[in-house]
């Protein structure tokens, strides 16, 4: 994250210190973030902030997460899943965490939606819910790659290595976005 000294500019930062406040404006100073930081932590905060307003100058992560269902749906976006919900199709949202639950929620409700979201426990349970026909979509990261590559599962939301032309869910009209 890129702050900006000297503004009064404190993103990202519960006390910069004196020496922050001190610095010339038009110094740039840089941080690192966990993720969620930039997505659904600044959607619960009210931060008023959103991922545009920093620059992501590197990674560290060795995975990618996006929304995954089983190809068998017949689902191909995000949107396409959305369109199912408002015809009256039930959606089973699996999460790994009850923050990435909470996300799903706030997904859905962004979209006129209702998700009847399952938190379980860790990216292994959301592959055997969604492949056990449990769960319609999940979130998951590293674990689908395999079966996306092969067909048998579609990522919905973000643009991963093996599919790079998913639209985010910030193309999708969202406010903000778990893509970064």
């Amino acid at each position: 994250m890129a702050l900006h000294p000297g503004t009064g500019d404190r993103q990202g930062w519960s006390e910069p210190g004196a020496a922050f406040e001190e610095a010339p404006s038009g110094d740039t100073v840089i941080g690192m973030a966990v993720t969620e930081t930039q997505g659904y932590n600044m959607a619960v905060a009210n931060a008023g902030m959103s991922p545009a307003d920093f620059t992501g100058l590197t990674t560290t992560a060795g995975f990618q997460m996006g929304a995954v269902a089983p190809a068998s749906k017949g689902l191909a976006t995000f949107d396409d899943m959305i369109a199912a919900a408002k015809a009256g199709e039930p959606i089973r949202f699996g999460a790994m965490s009850p923050c990435l639950a909470d996300l799903a929620d706030r997904l859905g409700k962004a979209k006129g939606v209702e998700f009847n979201s399952n938190a379980v426990r860790g990216g292994k349970a959301v592959m055997d819910g969604v492949n056990a026909g449990d769960m319609d979509v999940s979130f998951m990261a590293g674990l689908p790659a395999k079966g996306v590559a092969a067909g048998d599962l579609v990522n919905l939301s973000a643009p991963l290595a093996k599919t790079p032309d998913t639209p985010t869910f910030a193309d999708s009209g969202l406010g903000y976005n778990s893509d970064r």
